[in-house]
């Protein structure tokens, strides 16, 4: 649970107690699937007669999914471990990838499917519209959608996923994301930066203090 939507809540805490009402919705015999590395999902309590379920990329204890020599590993039905996929056989960019491939196979086995029909289905997935996908190339340079990537986490987490150089355009609105620090990482990972949107002047003014940046450039259109 990313720090998210602060122009709408006044802090990080009444953003997550937001998010926990989803828990409301639970019936017995429900399951909470959760990432083991997050520390907010990781503290929420649910009644025994829910079930919980936590992935991440270190191994698999009995109950959960993990990662365990290059594969996915469900370890929902049996503590040794059932193979779900080869890591590099999941055909979407980012190592965060994984972790939201290990979600999905969760759920899918929790509703009955079996490991490897589980595998099988994200060998063949292509990603959601606008998270990291591959919308064609312009001579050598491969093109990128990660629109719907809406707070700093997420987006350096894409970038992460690049070769570089990477140039990146970016802006929209923000949501309360700390801009100063956001400026600093992205400065890490991008070749170049061209902002738009609302956002836009702010994270420049933020890119023009910083004694080292590359190259960026601010569109005059604010929408």
């Amino acid at each position: 649970v990313t720090t998210d939507h602060l122009d709408r809540y006044r802090t990080a805490a009444a953003y997550q107690s937001a998010k926990r009402r989803m828990l409301l919705h639970l019936r017995p015999g429900g399951s909470l699937v959760f990432n083991r590395a997050d520390p907010v999902s990781r503290a929420w309590t649910v009644p025994p007669e829910i079930r919980r379920v936590g992935y991440g990329e270190d191994q698999p204890a009995p109950g959960g999914l993990g990662l365990r020599d290059g594969r996915l590993v469900s370890a929902l039905s049996d503590p040794a471990g059932e193979p779900i996929l080869p890591l590099d056989a999941l055909p979407l960019l980012g190592a965060f990838q994984a972790q939201n491939a290990l979600a999905a196979a969760g759920a899918a086995c929790l509703l009955g499917a079996s490991a490897a029909a589980a595998g099988r289905a994200l060998a063949h997935f292509q990603g959601l519209e606008h998270r990291l996908r591959r919308i064609g190339r312009i001579g050598a340079v491969q093109v990128l959608d990660n629109g719907v990537s809406t707070v700093p986490e997420t987006t350096l987490g894409a970038l992460d996923a690049l070769e570089r150089p990477a140039h990146v355009v970016i802006g929209g609105k923000s949501k309360g994301a700390d801009l100063a620090a956001f400026a600093r990482e992205l400065c890490l990972r991008a070749s170049s930066i061209h902002l738009f949107g609302l956002a836009g002047p702010a994270l420049a003014a933020e890119l023009a203090g910083l004694p080292a940046r590359p190259a960026f450039t601010l569109s005059a259109r604010p929408e």
